[in-house]
């Protein structure tokens, strides 16, 4: 699904170069979008519902998307909702398959560059 998000992103859309016919979704962009938006919201929002199902078993050792959850509820400060998780999520599955794809998107010294 992310190798489907990346490419979708970086078709051409006539509809952003002549505005008058954007509403039209000639090409069909705007609608796979909208359906790859469905299908990461089903999957994030699965991943979620498991996690907290199986947050006993983590009781001592919480994970990322412990804290994170964890932090929803906090008092001081601004909350978390579940769409901003979401999107955090969402960005760093997509990071994580950039570096995995392109090394070049690590800053660590110890990767090897290729290009």
């Amino acid at each position: 699904m992310v190798v489907e998000l990346m490419t979708t992103a970086g078709y051409f859309n006539i509809g952003d170069f002549i505005p008058s016919i954007a509403w039209l979704d000639i090409q069909g962009i705007q609608r796979g979008m909208k359906h790859l938006h469905r299908k990461f919201d089903r999957l994030l929002t699965k991943m979620m519902e498991e996690h907290t199902a199986s947050a006993h078993e983590r009781k001592g050792n919480p994970d990322f998307l412990d804290v994170i959850m964890a932090n929803q509820e906090n008092s001081t400060g601004e909350k978390l909702t579940i769409t901003n998780i979401k999107a955090l999520l969402l960005v760093c599955i997509v990071k994580a398959r950039l570096q995995f794809c392109f090394p070049i998107f690590s800053f660590r010294k110890q990767h090897f560059y290729c290009f």
